[in-house]
Order: C-alpha cells, then sequence, then structure tokens
C-alpha cells in the first residue's frame, strides 16, 4: 500500500488501522478506473467526432472536477470514489 500511495512505510505504521483500511479498499477503485480509462482511450480513434467530444468532456470533468477546491472530508471523498454508497460493501 505504500508504494502504490508513494508513501513511506512508516506513514503506514502510524495510520489508524481504519483509515489505513480505507485506503487499502480504495485503490481497487483507482486501479479499476484506470483500467476503463485506458479502455476508452484505446478506442478513441474508432469513435466518432461526436464520440470523442464526449469522451474528452467525460475525462476533463474527472481530470479538472469542480468540487476539487472545496475542502473535503475523508469520510466524502471515500463515499465519491465509492459511487455515493455510505457503506464500503461492492455490490
Amino acid at each position: 500500500m505504500a508504494s502504490f500511495y508513494g508513501w513511506t512505510p512508516d506513514v503506514v505504521e502510524n495510520m489508524e488501522y481504519i483509515t489505513a483500511l480505507e485506503y487499502y479498499v480504495a485503490i481497487d477503485c483507482i486501479e479499476a478506473q484506470k483500467i476503463l480509462m485506458d479502455m476508452q482511450v484505446s478506442i478513441y480513434p474508432k469513435l466518432t467526432k461526436e464520440g470523442q467530444k464526449q469522451l474528452h468532456r467525460k475525462i476533463h470533468r474527472k481530470a479538472y472536477p469542480e468540487g476539487l477546491q472545496k475542502q473535503m472530508s475523508f469520510e466524502d471523498f471515500a463515499r465519491k470514489m465509492n459511487g455515493g454508497r455510505k457503506d464500503n460493501s461492492r455490490t
């Protein structure tokens, strides 16, 4: 987990268990999003001009989200990463 986030092992060791678990669970979500993005990019040349514009807008909104500038609690961040669900269940 430390290498995924670019942390030293000390950072993880000093973290509360529940916080470390939330970061660990988020790794699956982050990796899945990257795979989906890679898939979208690979089909980009085959899309119509309108499809390319839509994909560009979608990626741009993810890269520069409006809410990024405001302060957000970790719980709100985790909920956003979890598709709006309050719990970590994967259904």
